[in-house]
């Protein structure tokens, strides 16, 4: 039998690590309270942006709160507040994979697994009604369903949600762009901080508060603050000059000789311009799920050019279906790659129009057709046998068969093709 060609499918296995590209993301946009960012928190980038992405795909109900019920009383407004709940919010791993820049050497579906289970074990610490100062620790979520065909449910913690909905003051809204654009260890925290108080021009904060933000008051070496400004301050300043749609610049203020507070001015970046309108994205939806599994966009597309789509199709659901039941050992890319050789082999007899009834009649499947030719009718998945029976019987189809496949054609065979010639 020929070999199958497989230099896409070899390119393809290599190519198993990648920068994904990002998801048009113009108009998805964070909407929280700045009582929140304020809490005490760091979180690892990934993660900080995981949960960026999950809060712009809450429902913003703010107009309902500052337009429509700017004039109600307490009671209106806490009867429509409590009606609204955090709902599950249902996403796309690709579409989260592309929009936090997520990268993988196995699977983007399995990464983003990871992710999601590091998410909840992260706390934040939150305000409980009253001035005594009391807190309660709580998880960002509290549930996450995953689905192998990429798609991940997530539900946020219940106590949050007087920081996402009914804002009517002191609230921040943030273009998730922005976020998307910061690559350094810090840039991600102190752009919220900075965000928060944008509408003033300025924050004014001691070093030890700033610290505490930050969390970084555990590490002895940042309270020297030429430390704490050579490898935090003047790094995630750095990006977010260049890269967000904020211009910050930090004035220490010494009490004696030592820094003890920091003044940060903060205004609009003239050279940046965030796109508020969505842009359209006409994504296959079956690239989407090549993606979860690790493929890049750029090999999906051009195996959606040079393969059959049902073939890629069923290798996909298949691939899917055997990394649920826990058959993925390895790399799902090479996984998929090997079903995709396995479904092509079995379709070569689509690929020449077999004649069906060779296979179907069992006298004439023992005189005339090899084992190995049988055994990939046998292997043929049912919606491919349909397709060759819509062919019609061709026995002048067989002698191609043969000489595809290098094979000595019976002379028997021979006669009947001569007959039905």
């Amino acid at each position: 039998m020929k070999p199958l060609k497989t230099d896409l499918l070899g390119d393809l296995v290599k190519a198993t690590r990648y920068k994904a590209p990002e998801l048009p993301s113009a108009g998805l946009k964070v909407i929280r309270s700045n009582e929140l960012v304020m809490q005490p928190y760091m979180l690892p980038p990934a993660v900080h942006k995981l949960v960026l992405y999950v809060a712009s795909q809450i429902k913003d109900h703010n107009a309902v709160f500052s337009k429509q019920l700017s004039s109600a009383d307490d009671e209106e407004r806490q009867a429509v507040y409590d009606s609204i709940q955090l709902e599950w919010l249902e996403i796309s791993v690709v579409d989260a994979a592309k929009a936090i820049g997520l990268t993988s050497t196995t699977s983007v579906y399995s990464d983003m697994k990871k992710l999601i289970e590091r998410l909840m074990k992260e706390v934040v610490k939150i305000p409980l009604p009253g001035d005594d100062g009391k807190q309660r620790l709580v998880h960002w979520i509290t549930k996450a369903d995953t689905d192998p065909r990429g798609i991940i449910r997530i539900k946020l913690e219940d106590d949050l949600k007087p920081f996402y909905i009914g804002l009517n003051n002191n609230w921040s809204e943030s273009a998730f762009q922005s976020y998307q654009r910061l690559y350094q260890k810090y840039s991600t925290r102190l752009y919220e901080l900075f965000k928060s108080h944008e509408f003033r021009g300025e924050w004014d904060i001691s070093v030890t508060e700033f610290l505490v933000l930050t969390m970084l008051d555990q590490n002895r070496g940042y309270r020297r603050f030429s430390n704490l400004k050579a490898r935090v301050i003047e790094p995630a300043l750095e990006e977010i000059n260049r890269e967000s749609d904020l211009i910050v610049d930090c004035e220490p203020v010494k009490t004696g000789r030592v820094v003890t507070r920091l003044k940060f001015k903060i205004s609009r970046n003239p050279s940046v311009v965030i796109v508020e309108t969505p842009s359209s994205c006409d994504q296959d939806p079956l690239i989407s799920r090549m993606f979860a599994l690790g493929v890049s966009d750029v090999q999906a597309r051009k195996l959606l050019d040079r393969k059959k789509r049902d073939v890629l199709e069923e290798a996909v659901l298949t691939t899917e279906v055997a990394r649920l039941e826990g058959r993925v050992r390895e790399s799902a890319v090479q996984y998929f790659v090997g079903v995709i050789g396995n479904l092509e082999t079995a379709q070569q007899a689509l690929d020449l129009e077999f004649p069906h009834h060779l296979f179907t009649d069992s006298e004439m499947r023992v005189r005339f057709i090899p084992e190995s030719v049988i055994k990939v009718w046998d292997e043929m998945p049912v919606n491919n046998k349909n397709l060759v029976c819509r062919h019609g019987p061709d026995c002048q189809i067989m002698k191609t068969a043969y000489d595809y496949w290098d094979l000595e054609m019976p002379a028997e065979m021979e006669s009947v093709l001569t007959s039905t010639a």
